[in-house]
């Protein structure tokens, strides 16, 4: 999740209606992660369970958990 001034965040919300922007925050369709927390390193953030739901899936499910945990250590 990205951290914006309030400024950009004011302008933002005024695109959209409070329904919509709700919406977005809670169903996203595409999921950027432009912090310095990513998924894959760190399990604290916004949407973090549905990116490993979606890893957990994927054919590269073992070498992204391996990475993962040894990252942690």
């Amino acid at each position: 999740f990205v951290k914006i001034s309030a400024h950009v965040l004011r302008r933002a919300k005024s695109c959209f209606s409070k329904e919509d922007w709700d919406e977005g925050l809670n169903n996203p369709v595409i999921i950027h992660y432009t912090s310095c927390r990513k998924p894959w390193n760190c399990l604290k953030g916004r949407h973090i369970d549905l990116w490993w739901e979606y890893a957990n899936r994927s054919i590269f499910a073992d070498e992204i958990r391996k990475k993962y945990f040894r990252y942690k250590r």
